[in-house]
């Protein structure tokens, strides 16, 4: 927990959405994850997009939830919104041609 609150780790917040069509999605628990999956894609992009000039190839790190996500019902889909503590170790940028 230390680590975590240390001024390496930042902190970033996203609302991502589950999918449309439920027919596909065995369940509501895989709709839920995937609709956080997209929440963590969401904020990790936008703590990114300050800092880095050009979309990088890969991330490496680490990400957990800083609190419990709300989850909720929007336009007849699930949302999520959830705060995450990110701590990026590596990013590896598209090469050169």
């Amino acid at each position: 927990m230390q680590v975590w609150r240390s001024g390496t780790v930042r902190n970033a917040q996203a609302t991502g959405y589950g999918p449309v069509n439920l027919a596909e999605y065995p369940g509501w628990l895989a709709i839920k994850r995937m609709a956080l999956e997209d929440a963590a894609r969401i904020a990790l992009r936008a703590l990114l997009r300050g800092s880095e000039r050009n979309r990088p190839r890969e991330v490496n790190g680490f990400l957990s939830l800083a609190s419990f996500p709300r989850y909720y019902v929007d336009s007849g889909r699930w949302a999520v919104s959830a705060r995450f503590r990110v701590q990026v170790t590596e990013i590896i940028p598209f090469a050169a041609y």
